[in-house]
């Protein structure tokens, strides 16, 4: 248990701070690091996937994933140092410096981080809604559905059926959702409205409930979708409108403020991504019990 605080303390840090510098930059640039996470969420799964189809033991697997991912850090910290080095990169990170009023009275007052919250207000709590709600299904609640066709003994029905109708199909629409959000996007002057879709979300936190998860297992509250192709569906809304309201939300919100506190923007929504997956993950426990 303290090696996951550990772990995800670091990953906060480095997720903020990516966010936040990602914030410095034009739209398009925040952009791809949502694209990278979707196709990092896709990556693992097709691991996962992979190894289970061809019966990898758990101590290859596990050398396996930890190989990939020292590769990667090592690769993307080298281009991190390469790109902080850049002209293009300095002009935006500069442009901030040089935004900033100087003066004793600037000094005192410090970052206004409510007037910067208060903003783009909708675009953060739409964040965290959006991963609040998604955490409360994906994966707590979501592994523990098992397929209506167990019985017939086949693979993807059984030890293969959450990789694939679980984690693989709700990276990749979450993928495609991301990739809708450009060509199809809800203006940002609209922000209002894409806080009410991500709150509208909380309707799936009873669908899934009603799905075949814990048959045998379940006290409360009764299997009102037991087929697989609900399941699947589900999942489907799920990862879709996650990957659009989180594109829209990460990458209208840190232009919300005036250029010289545009990275503390980016850091906001790193912030609120991390409480609404601190509550997703508390309210998926509930949820589960009440199954």
């Amino acid at each position: 248990m303290g090696l996951v605080v550990v772990i995800n303390v670091f990953s906060g840090v480095l997720q903020g701070g990516g966010t936040g510098l990602a914030g410095c930059l034009p739209p398009e640039y925040m952009k791809l690091v949502l694209y990278g996470q979707g196709a990092g969420g896709i990556f693992a799964a097709l691991c996962q996937l992979g190894c289970l189809i061809v019966g990898t033991s758990p101590q290859a697997s596990g050398l396996l994933y930890f190989s990939s991912a020292i590769f990667t850090f090592v690769v993307t910290l080298a281009c991190f140092v390469v790109a902080l080095k850049l002209e293009f990169t300095q002009h935006y990170l500069t442009r901030q410096v040089s935004k900033v009023p100087e003066g004793p009275k600037s000094k005192d007052k410090g970052v206004p981080y409510m007037k910067i919250f208060l903003q783009g207000w909708p675009l953060y709590t739409s964040i965290l809604a959006t991963f609040w709600i998604t955490m409360s299904i994906f994966p707590g609640l979501s592994v523990l559905v098992v397929s209506s066709n167990a019985q017939n003994g086949s693979r993807w029905s059984n030890d293969l059926y959450t990789t694939w109708a679980c984690f693989t199909v709700f990276n990749v629409v979450c993928l495609v959702g991301r990739v809708f959000a450009v060509y199809l996007p809800i203006p940002a002057k609209q922000s209002k409205l894409i806080l009410a879709l991500s709150l509208m979300r909380v309707v799936l936190i009873p669908l899934f409930m009603g799905c075949n998860a814990m048959p045998n297992k379940r006290h409360f509250t009764p299997i009102w979708f037991g087929e697989d192709w609900h399941y699947v569906l589900f999942m489907c809304i799920l990862g879709a409108t996650h990957g659009y309201l989180t594109n829209l939300g990460m990458v209208y919100a840190c232009k919300t403020t005036t250029a010289e506190y545009e990275e503390i923007g980016g850091s906001l929504t790193a912030v609120s991504l991390g409480i609404g997956l601190l509550l997703g993950t508390l309210s998926s426990s509930v949820f589960i019990r009440l199954l």
